[in-house]
């Protein structure tokens, strides 16, 4: 088959979802040599990627990818003769390629509250009809292709669960004579700290662990710092953190550093004490495997995603309780030989997860689709 992949997002730092498609791009072409791919990418985007034989790169004319999905990708689709288009949850209306649809989450449809504006409406007017149109369904984890075939109604063979992986060459422990990370000195980190990684919005919870910080601040632990890593989705909910870090006294223990490349996370990664998860909803997670796979303990919030990605290899938490979630940290925090433990089983989970599973994965779908009775 001829199989085009939408990778406009490829450049725009936008966190799990660009490290999926960039890791399908560079891993999926020689694990599926009997497929020819078109890779579309957005007209800015000048890093280089593997280059394989059977790959080619076309460059996008628009960088809007609601326009780019519903008038450029049927073109283009028509123009390289796709027998396959996978994109990114919206799909074309119009194109005769076989449609593989990206469904990271439904979080946008079951919490529209916390997901306004233009773009968020758009998703859950346009995601049922691209689900119902699309010949499969590619979703991350088992508990999205549950809430898929529930709230959509459709046959469980056309939503395949893939889950994502980790670069285990670049996620992984430091040597130990390694010198602290230059990023630390360039925020200005000078303790021990614990750690989050991801947007900044409301369903990621990140009240819960600043209330927990004033209780073990409260209790004596004082030297207990927070970094926030990742870039903000809400500018509300940003500015709300940083009242209740004020109103709770944390204002000089908590460090929000934006968005951060890849090498600047590792050096986070590594040198935390302990990473925190504290989301009400994900639809996979990558943070806290990568964190494991630096070796670095994990306490995450008791939800379905964390449970299957993380049972056994983290500490959970009851994401509505601080007074749980400080509990936790308090232990954690002083138990060097616990957290030695959870680096042990955590290295062990995170190695179950690669990106070579995933294009190998993602493959096999592929030949199931290239069948001529595919449904």
């Amino acid at each position: 088959m001829r199989i085009g992949i939408d990778a406009h997002i490829l450049g725009k730092g936008k966190g799990g979802v660009e490290r999926y498609v960039r890791h399908l791009v560079e891993g999926l072409p020689p694990v599926a040599r009997e497929h020819e791919f078109v890779v579309f990418v957005n007209r800015r985007f000048a890093e280089s990627v593997h280059d394989h034989e059977n790959v080619r790169f076309v460059r996008l004319p628009f960088a809007d990818p609601i326009l780019e999905r519903s008038l450029v990708l049927p073109l283009l689709a028509r123009r390289h003769r796709l027998d396959a288009l996978q994109v990114q949850r919206i799909a074309p209306l119009a194109t005769r390629s076989r449609l593989v649809v990206d469904v990271h989450d439904l979080v946008p449809l079951k919490d529209p509250e916390n997901y306004r504006g233009i773009r968020n409406f758009l998703i859950r007017r346009l995601t049922p009809g691209s689900v119902r149109r699309a010949w499969r369904i590619v979703v991350p984890t088992e508990v999205v292709r549950r809430e898929v075939l529930q709230r959509f109604g459709m046959d469980e063979r056309r939503v395949v669960a893939i889950p994502r992986g980790v670069d285990h060459q670049q996620f992984c422990p430091a040597d130990s004579g390694d010198r602290p990370p230059e990023v630390l000195r360039r925020l200005d980190i000078r303790g021990p700290y614990m750690l989050y990684v991801g947007a900044i919005e409301p369903r990621r919870n990140l009240e819960v662990v600043l209330r927990a910080l004033a209780r073990l601040r409260a209790g004596g632990l004082a030297d207990v710092a927070f970094v926030m890593t990742g870039g903000v989705r809400s500018n509300a909910y940003a500015r709300a953190l940083a009242d209740l870090a004020a109103n709770l006294g944390l204002t000089g223990s908590v460090v929000q550093t934006g968005y951060v490349d890849d090498a600047d996370l590792v050096g986070l990664l590594r040198h935390a004490r302990l990473v925190v998860a504290p989301s009400w909803g994900e639809g996979f997670n990558m943070p806290p495997l990568e964190a494991m796979a630096c070796g670095t303990p994990v306490v995450c919030s008791d939800i379905e995603v964390h449970r299957e990605l993380l049972a056994g290899s983290a500490c959970f938490f009851d994401a509505a309780s601080d007074e749980r979630l400080a509990e936790v940290m308090d232990r954690l925090w002083s138990d060097s030989a616990e957290r030695a433990r959870l680096r042990k089983i955590g290295l062990e989970r995170a190695s179950v997860f690669t990106w070579e599973k995933t294009a190998c994965q993602t493959a096999a779908m592929y030949r199931s689709l290239a069948d001529p009775s595919a449904a």
